[in-house]
């Protein structure tokens, strides 16, 4: 009978360590699925703010609409002497008691675009 006693807790606790394995996976996939999501969106923005001749330096932000509803996002945009943009890019998901941001800085020629399009 002790044999058996011992026998069932052991099997409960390696049921208990499996499942708590199992349970972290999901949170580590569940992360990862955000971040990814986070950078495509980071790209987007980077995207569109290249795209626009509109936006001035300085911050501007925004956030997705119903497509990513918990994501906003934040950019700082300068121009140095030869017509370069950079912007600092930063998409954050809010939620839960939970947040995270991924920051992206990309650079493009915001005054050359601005030229092209003026032309046509």
């Amino acid at each position: 009978m002790l044999e058996m006693i011992v026998a069932v807790a052991l099997l409960a606790i390696g049921i208990a360590a499996v499942l708590k394995v199992f349970s972290s996976g999901l949170v580590s996939a569940r992360l990862a699925e955000d971040y990814s999501r986070a950078a495509i969106l980071a790209h987007q923005v980077a995207s569109d703010l290249e795209r626009r001749s509109d936006i001035g330096d300085g911050p501007v932000s925004g956030d997705f609409g119903d497509n990513a509803p918990d994501y906003f996002w934040n950019a700082d945009l300068s121009t140095n002497a030869t017509g370069l943009r950079r912007a600092e890019i930063s998409v954050e998901k809010r939620g839960r008691g939970r947040h995270q941001a991924y920051e992206m800085v990309i650079c493009f020629a915001g005054s050359s675009r601005t030229a092209e399009a003026a032309s046509q």
